[in-house]
């Protein structure tokens, strides 16, 4: 899959998903389009991670929730402020990247995808 449509497929199953799409079946259905989205830039070597640091900077809180937990996972610094920003809104999702940087902070954050399963 090209780059530019990963970025594509990962950016609309971000914003569907929102906070939480119900029911759950479809819920887990936006979460594994993210994790098949994500796989294809992951495979993409360096353009592809690009591509995803890049996602920082969307519009969509929910893009860039999802592209900075997967970056800050992996240790990249540069997704720390923009999950703090997000976790200072007084909003489901500011509640949920509360949690997430916790995780952070104790050593316990792990990528949001499981590849290859």
């Amino acid at each position: 899959m090209p780059i530019a449509d990963a970025i594509t497929a990962f950016r609309s199953a971000a914003i569907a998903k929102g906070d939480i799409a119900s029911p759950r079946s479809l819920d887990i259905a936006f979460l594994e389009r993210l994790a098949d989205a994500f796989a294809e830039l992951d495979e993409a070597g360096p353009e592809g991670r690009a591509a995803l640091k890049n996602l920082l900077q969307d519009r969509s809180p929910y893009v860039r929730r999802w592209a900075a937990h997967q970056l800050l996972s992996e240790g990249d610094a540069a997704a720390l402020p923009v999950l703090q920003q997000l976790a200072a809104e007084q909003t489901p999702l500011g509640l949920t990247v509360e949690k997430l940087l916790a995780d952070h902070a104790a050593g316990r954050l792990t990528s949001p995808f499981i590849v290859g399963s």
